[in-house]
């Protein structure tokens, strides 16, 4: 994976950077060869990286009856406050 500058904040940065998303990516890396043509600092000025795309991890749905008892136990408890209001 390449951290490019936007993450880093430019050279200085690059050692906390690295051990923030090593948490997530173990084989995270930062590519010192590419250089910005701008400033000549390590990685490109303004590039984009897309997170979702690289740290989303898909976690399937709960159960729907196990949503439905969480909704009507909240249900539940705005009814009692909505009547503790109205009395």
């Amino acid at each position: 994976m390449l951290l490019e500058r936007c993450l880093t904040g430019g050279a200085a940065g690059t050692g906390s950077a690295l051990r923030e998303v090593r948490s997530y990516v173990n084989d995270a890396w930062i590519d010192r060869e590419t250089l910005d043509e701008q400033d000549g600092g390590i990685g490109k000025v303004g590039y984009e990286i897309n997170f979702n795309r690289v740290f989303f991890q898909y976690q399937p749905p709960r159960p729907l009856h196990e949503i439905d008892a969480e909704l009507a136990e909240v249900e539940k408890r705005i009814m009692a406050l909505l009547r503790e209001v109205t009395e």
